[in-house]
């Protein structure tokens, strides 16, 4: 029998049967504030559960399902999220500094004001993901899709955006400074606004784009 306390309190919250939280059903469990640090969920059934402040660092959820899970404000530092499914989670303000995400799919998921600074996202789905205020600071976001994202006032800085799918996504305000974009899909992204000093655009594709020029807001023919 696995006990799984609350990380402030120590008490328990739930009972799981067995010797591993591995492959286990928590199809919507309440595991808020729940201790799992260190804990091995590899292909865990958490679709729906409340993990909203739970204590997830270096946790293995690889190929775990999270559809539509919140996690909001959940400590998600050096976790494994690598091929989890995340369609639909809530991870507003969660703190995801150097997670491991390559290969999930976090389509249509609550990412704004989450703390994703040198997390690896490479070859992750964010198809319509909402990133407002994300702070992706030297994130890997090579081959990443973030089609039709909303990305405003997201800090991006020296992020490593090659091959990136941006096409129809909003950045208007946001920080990408220094960001490496070389080969990214520009294709009708909104950047009016946004700190492009110092990125390497070189092949990007821009067809109309729209930035700011002065006072003015222009879209690339």
């Amino acid at each position: 029998m696995i006990q799984i306390p609350n990380r402030y309190t120590g008490d328990v919250i739930l009972e799981v049967p067995g010797d591993s939280l591995s492959g286990s059903n928590l199809r919507c469990a309440n595991l808020s504030y729940a201790n799992l640090r260190d804990v091995d969920l590899t292909c865990a059934d958490l679709i729906g559960a409340n993990l909203c402040d739970a204590e997830l660092r270096y946790a293995n959820l690889s190929d775990a399902k999270l559809t539509n899970a919140n996690l909001t404000g959940a400590d998600m530092r050096d976790i494994d999220l690598s091929d989890a499914d995340l369609i639909g989670a809530n991870l507003c303000n969660a703190d995801m500094r150097d997670a491991y995400l390559c290969g999930a799919n976090l389509r249509d998921a609550d990412l704004s004001y989450a703390d994703m600074r040198y997390a690896n996202l490479r070859d992750v789905d964010l198809t319509c993901a909402d990133l407002i205020g994300a702070n992706l600071c030297d994130a890997d976001l090579r081959y990443a899709n973030l089609s039709d994202a909303k990305l405003t006032n997201a800090n991006l800085t020296g992020a490593d955006m090659r091959d990136i799918d941006l096409s129809d996504a909003d950045l208007s305000d946001a920080d990408l400074c220094n960001a490496d974009m070389r080969d990214a899909n520009l294709c009708d992204a909104k950047l009016c606004d946004a700190d492009l000093r110092f990125a390497d655009l070189c092949g990007a594709s821009m067809m109309r784009m729209t930035i700011s020029l002065g006072n003015r807001v222009v879209t690339l023919p």
